[in-house]
C-alpha cells in the first residue's frame, strides 16, 4: 500500500468523525486508525504538520465517542488488519 493511499484511509476516518457523523462509527473509524498507524510505521512514512494535527484531532474525536480501554483494543484490532478490509472499513464509514 502506498503512503497517498494511507493517508486517504486516515482524510476518510477525520471525516467520518466530524461532528453530527460519527454515531455508531467510532469503533470502526478507530480500527482503521490503527491499520493507518501500522502502515504509517512499516513504510518509515513522515507525518507532516498537517497530517499530524489530523491525526492528533481524530484520536481527541475517538477520545470522546470510546473508553480508553474500547480505544486501545479498536486500535490494536485495526492495526492486524489486511489492506482489503482497512478499505472495505473506511469505506463504510
Amino acid at each position: 500500500m502506498s503512503g497517498p493511499l494511507v493517508y486517504a484511509l486516515q482524510h476518510l476516518v477525520a471525516a467520518a468523525l466530524e461532528p453530527g457523523t460519527a454515531d455508531g462509527k467510532a469503533s470502526d473509524a478507530a480500527r482503521v486508525l490503527g491499520f493507518v498507524d501500522v502502515r504509517v510505521a512499516a513504510l518509515e512514512i513522515f507525518r507532516d504538520a498537517r497530517d499530524g494535527r489530523e491525526h492528533d484531532r481524530i484520536l481527541a474525536g475517538l477520545r470522546e465517542h470510546l473508553s480508553p480501554a474500547d480505544l486501545h483494543a479498536a486500535l490494536t484490532s485495526g492495526g492486524t488488519l489486511g489492506e482489503r478490509a482497512a478499505i472495505e472499513i473506511a469505506l463504510r464509514l
